[in-house]
């Protein structure tokens, strides 16, 4: 995935990076980090 993330050049412009099924997983580049979720004991 970190390959895929690389070719995005745009900001927030979500890319289609897999297909399976009837499901896209798309990806999407920002200037700064995002955390999706942390467990107790992360950082």
């Amino acid at each position: 995935m970190r390959k895929k993330a690389d070719l995005i050049h745009e900001l927030l412009s979500c890319k289609v990076f897999a297909q399976m099924n009837d499901y896209l997983f798309r990806l999407m580049k920002e200037k700064r980090m995002v955390v999706w979720h942390l467990h107790s004991g992360q950082i």
